[in-house]
């Protein structure tokens, strides 16, 4: 039969190493808070970024639209007029 290995943790028995368990208990914990503050502090920083990216595209992109845009009036011409107006004008290239 397989026996499995467990690691069992213990409290120490005396003063000293219950301190210096407390002592270390309490820098893994300030460690964690400071990583997790850093992390936080790049998602932020990273949302500003792709918020303020997007924004100045948005802003870019309707000035573009406008100057794409071409303006004048327009009218639809049937296709028997336009067969019939090609072969009454001698001089209009096709």
């Amino acid at each position: 039969m397989l026996r499995r290995s467990t690691l069992y943790v213990q409290m120490p028995h005396t003063w000293l190493g219950r301190l210096v368990a407390l002592l270390a208990s309490a820098a893994i914990l300030v460690l964690a808070f400071f990583f997790l503050a850093i992390v936080m502090a790049a998602a932020g920083v990273l949302v500003l970024v792709l918020v303020v990216r997007m924004l100045w595209a948005g802003r870019r992109t309707p000035r573009q639209a406008r100057q794409d845009a071409i303006e004048g009036k327009y009218r639809i011409e049937s296709e028997q007029r336009q067969a019939h107006d090609s072969s009454s004008h001698p001089t209009r290239k096709h």
